[in-house]
C-alpha cells in the first residue's frame, strides 16, 4: 500500500485576482467519487472522510483524518 502525506491548504484571494497564463489546459477528466460512512455517521462525527474514486476503470481510496493542531 502506498502512503501518502498530503498537506490541504484553503486560501483567498484579493476582489480583482487573475490568474496568471498557465499553459495548456489538461485533458478533461470524468471521475465518480463516492463518500462512505457509518450507519449513526461516526466518521463524520469525528472529522474523518473515506473516499472511493473510480477513473479509467482504475479506483483510488482516500482516508482524511482531522489535523492534529499540536503537531502543526
Amino acid at each position: 500500500m502506498r502512503t501518502t502525506l498530503e498537506r490541504e491548504l484553503k486560501l483567498d484571494a484579493d476582489l480583482g485576482f487573475e490568474l496568471p497564463d498557465l499553459g495548456e489546459p489538461l485533458e478533461p477528466r470524468v471521475f465518480t467519487s463516492t463518500y462512505y460512512d457509518t450507519e449513526p455517521r461516526s466518521l463524520l462525527r469525528a472529522g474523518i472522510t473515506l473516499r472511493r474514486r473510480v477513473e479509467h476503470g482504475l479506483s483510488h481510496w482516500q482516508l482524511k483524518l482531522p489535523r492534529d493542531e499540536a503537531r502543526d
